[in-house]
């Protein structure tokens, strides 16, 4: 969800290399009828995307309303898209319902870990090519096989993409 139109395309493409399907919104107004949709006709969502600044609903007020909806949405993963990167604004997202946040400009490598992290720890989702949404060296889905820790993990995941750095 997000009103502007080359962001979409950013994160459209992003998604489909992650071997998502994806629809946009142009509007947090959109995006509730979208879900709504969704939620009527059973279609499952695994990630929800939200641009925080955008005209006649914010996101902060869109996240209220999509955990309103009830059932799965509300605890289903909503990754913040914002300009706001100061301190403190994190946990001003995580206070309203947010999972996680990736500023902007979009950073490919910030917007990838954060897809990472929150279907890794909100639905045990399969990365492309059947690897483990959080792998490791071992294969038990521990993450300390080289004690690289979460970005080592992470940059193993993306080898072999050829996504753009």
């Amino acid at each position: 969800i997000d009103d502007n139109p080359v962001n979409r395309a950013i994160l459209i493409e992003q998604l489909t290399a992650w071997g998502f399907d994806s629809c946009a919104a142009v509007s947090g107004q959109e995006g509730l009828d979208v879900l709504a949709a969704a939620d009527q006709f059973g279609v499952p969502v695994d990630v929800i995307i939200l641009d925080y600044h955008m005209p006649e609903m914010d996101g902060v007020t869109a996240t209220r309303r999509i955990r309103a909806i009830g059932g799965a949405f509300k605890t289903l993963p909503i990754i913040a898209l914002t300009a706001n990167a100061m301190k403190g604004d994190r946990e001003r997202f995580i206070d309203a319902g947010m999972n996680d946040y990736v500023p902007k400009p979009i950073e490919i490598a910030q917007f990838n870990a954060a897809i990472a992290r929150q279907t890794a720890v909100h639905g045990g989702l399969t990365a492309p090519m059947g690897q483990a949404a959080v792998p490791d060296g071992d294969g038990n889905g521990d993450g300390d096989e080289d004690g690289g820790g979460l970005a080592t993990e992470i940059d193993s995941l993306f080898d072999g993409l050829d996504l753009p750095a």
